[in-house]
């Protein structure tokens, strides 16, 4: 064994083609068709998320936890390939292979340990390969002329930056790396050769995008592709979770009588207490739902019916949603709540991207060649959803202070790396904004961690919410004290205790006058001091937030939504 991973870390930081660092050396994790699944164990359920027909399944391991291993249930290769040795007077710069035995990350040559290069090229088609050292060195020329050109890395000077790193070849050149993650810095050494180290192949079809060079430990090296649902109604209830756990076999395509009699055969095997006719019928209803593709707006508005509407459930529901009385004295703001007792989340994990978050084109970071799935988890847990009254929404986003800011912000989204095409709303923004809000004070009143209550955000013309939830695989998952926030007598409170703490920052008058802070710049009025939370708990990488549309800023609060709380 390698190392370790906890299983659902494999769906958001540790996938396919992320890159691992174990002790003193660097891995990345193979493709699908190489990590060892056995049949059909472990498979997930859930009709609502379909990615181009793959199956789901839970990725190998055990107790919640998944092991990296060269070959094994999650196999991984070597990468970066190049090291260089340790030794100060030895330093020489190679692959592995040929630096040391081939099996210990030590120096052939000096027997001091090796470390792998900190230096990458990767495409924004998702390719990757070793940082060129051998071109750089020679400024692009070949090096192929007989002369001896064994490499070493030199560190100079005590500035510490790219200046000081130095490439010296054997045949006499040197060349620092000052401008080695300059945009078109690798333009005249290579283009991109296609590489795939982790299906241990190239592209087909080549590459020849422009490289660029970054550190293997880069937060823009790998971004995880993930789609998430939550398990509602019918598809969360007692017959169609009856028909999920059975699907192996209901899921045949039979003719009519056939898949009669083997439902008749199912029901009495299993001593359940559901007729023929409504078997057959949610197994019809389970294969129309499984073969749609959904766009993530349909699945948002769905998912938000069903909190507005709520669900009782039985005993075997993984959905359980009260609707609740709006708290006392904010129904002006608040028109609707409910206590969502009994949840299910699904995430899959579908592949990935480099350099900016998104889908590239081609397959450049496709996760397998042959495999027909996607590794996926479910989890379980108990959330409060709140829905923003629709008559002080409309009133409020008229107002033109609130409209100025939201275009400014989405001038900043619209040329961001980040930018996926959407436009901006005050509806999202301030439901955004809010969802932080609750999830800082709810921390706090019920005792959670911040980092295990997420958000999911609820925002177009057909209405806002806000859903707060917990979605946890360990104790932290549902133990009740979230939905103890819903109670009547804390409702009321929690809110305005959120709101009036987001009047004011430990970082103003700084705080509330910026409007462009953050990274890519895009928050206004937020910080790490008020309204950033754990990157685990916000579905927009904490971008995109603006408190003053909560509470307006000092000296002027007509235009925040829950102003008159302030000043109450």
């Amino acid at each position: 064994m390698i190392g370790s991973v906890r299983r659902s870390q494999l769906i958001t930081t540790y996938g396919v083609g992320a890159i691992v660092a174990v002790d003193d050396e660097a891995v990345m994790v193979a493709g699908l068709d190489d990590w060892r699944v056995d049949g059909d164990q472990d498979l997930l359920q859930e009709p609502r998320l379909y990615v181009d027909g793959k199956r789901l399944r839970l990725p190998p391991g055990k107790d919640g936890s998944a092991f990296f291993e060269e070959t094994g249930h999650i196999p991984v290769v070597r990468f970066p390939a190049w090291y260089y040795c340790s030794d100060p007077d030895c330093r020489r710069l190679d692959s592995f292979g040929r630096l040391s035995d081939g099996r210990k990350p030590q120096c052939a040559h000096c027997s001091a340990p090796l470390i792998p290069s900190r230096f990458i090229a990767v495409c924004e088609q998702g390719h990757i390969e070793d940082f060129p050292y051998r071109a750089w060195v020679h400024q692009g020329s070949p090096s192929g002329d007989g002369q001896r050109h064994e490499l070493r890395l030199r560190v100079t000077g005590g500035a510490g930056s790219l200046a000081g790193i130095v490439v010296e070849c054997g045949c006499g050149l040197k060349r620092s790396l000052e401008g080695a993650f300059a945009k078109e810095a690798l333009r005249g050494i290579g283009s991109c050769r296609g590489h795939r180290p982790w299906l241990r192949s190239r592209s087909p079809d080549g590459c020849g995008k422009p490289l660029r060079t970054t550190q293997r430990g880069a937060s823009n090296v790998w971004f995880s592709n993930v789609r998430s649902v939550l398990s509602i109604p019918p598809w969360s209830e007692g017959l169609q979770k009856f028909v999920q756990d059975h699907w192996g076999t209901l899921g045949l395509d039979l003719e009519e009588e056939m898949l009669s009699t083997l439902a008749k055969k199912v029901i009495e095997s299993s001593g359940a207490e559901y007729s023929v006719e409504e078997l057959l019928a949610a197994i019809e209803a389970r294969k129309a739902e499984t073969q749609r593709n959904r766009e993530e707006a349909d699945t948002r508005a769905e998912e938000y019916r069903a909190l507005c509407q709520g669900r009782s459930g039985d005993a075997n529901a993984d959905f359980v949603a009260k609707v609740a009385e709006p708290p006392v004295g904010l129904e002006r703001f608040v028109d609707l709540v409910t206590v969502v007792s009994r949840l299910r989340e699904v995430k899959a994990f579908t592949g990935f991207s480099r350099l900016k978050p998104g889908r590239p084109e081609g397959d450049g970071a496709a996760i397998a060649e042959q495999a027909d799935w996607l590794p996926a988890i479910a989890v379980h847990g108990e959330g409060v959803f709140l829905r923003l009254a629709e008559k002080a929404l409309r009133a409020w986003e008229s107002n033109g202070t609130v409209r100025e800011r939201v275009d400014e912000l989405q001038g900043r989204w619209s040329r961001s790396f980040l930018y996926d095409g959407s436009i901006l709303t005050p509806r999202f923004v301030i439901a955004h904004t809010f969802a932080h809000a609750l999830i800082d004070q709810w921390s706090l009143a019920g005792g959670y961690p911040a980092a295990s209550l997420r958000e999911r955000i609820f925002a177009d013309e057909h209405g806002v919410g806000v859903l707060v939830y917990t979605a946890a695989a360990d104790s932290a998952g549902s133990l009740g004290g979230l939905i103890a926030q819903a109670e009547p007598a804390r409702l009321g409170p929690s809110i305005e205790d959120s709101v009036k703490r987001y009047a004011w920052c430990s970082s103003d008058p700084v705080c509330s006058e910026t409007r462009s802070q953050g990274a890519e710049g895009l928050n206004m009025a937020a910080c790490h001091a008020c309204a950033l939370v754990p990157e685990t708990s916000c579905e927009h990488r904490n971008g995109l937030l603006d408190r003053a549309l909560l509470v307006g800023v000092p000296g002027e609060r007509d235009f925040g939504f829950f102003s008159s709380l302030i000043d109450e």
